[in-house]
């Protein structure tokens, strides 16, 4: 007798557990087991915690935080390094890049668009305000023809072209000059003319 009572006992609570979770399921339709709390599903849960005042702004700080330190951001930088090197991640990266290729950057309008005359020029006005910033719009001409055709080394045309822009360091000292050579020659010739 006692074993047919627990029999139906715990076919009973077997019974109810099976329609509590029946009956308690997340507001998006999934199940929800009976020890569930929150009364939302595990995507639901991570959905509202996420779009919960506060949270993303307490996440933003504690990034900042951790990436203000040098040790942190180091050694975040190690770990991505020797996680994008593995065979793996490179086999992954270019199947990524052959796929961009065939789906996208190889369309005719893609192609249109990114190998036409305007967008050329544009990409090299940008590539060239990228590196030559520090250079006048007017003196980058002047730029070329050192490095290019009389071989300057970068770093002498740069103080060159740095000599001739008023407001620098270089100029400054470029005028001082000047002032001073002016100053002696002008000197000399009156020395000269005196006697």
């Amino acid at each position: 007798m006692t074993n047919s009572v627990g029999a139906a006992r715990a076919a009973f609570a077997s019974e109810k557990r099976c329609a509590d979770a029946a009956a308690r399921s997340c507001g998006c339709g999934k199940p929800i087991g009976p020890k569930n709390q929150t009364g939302y599903c595990r995507s639901c849960c991570a959905r509202a915690k996420f779009h919960a005042p506060g949270v993303r702004e307490r996440r933003l700080e504690s990034i900042r935080r951790n990436f203000a330190d040098p040790a942190y951001r180091a050694a975040h930088a190690e770990r991505l390094r020797i996680a994008s090197s593995t065979p793996k991640a490179i086999a992954a990266r270019r199947q990524r890049g052959r796929e961009q290729y065939r789906d996208v950057l190889s369309r005719p309008d893609v192609l249109a668009r990114t190998q036409s005359p305007d967008a050329r020029q544009k990409r090299g006005a940008s590539i060239t305000e990228a590196r030559l910033g520090w250079c006048p719009a007017d003196r980058r001409e002047e730029y070329r023809v050192l490095i290019m055709t009389k071989k300057i080394p970068a770093a002498e045309a740069r103080r060159i072209i740095e000599a001739e822009i008023a407001g620098t360091l270089e100029h400054g000292r470029r005028e001082i000059a000047s002032n001073e050579l002016a100053a002696r020659l002008r000197h000399e010739r009156q020395q000269r003319e005196a006697y």
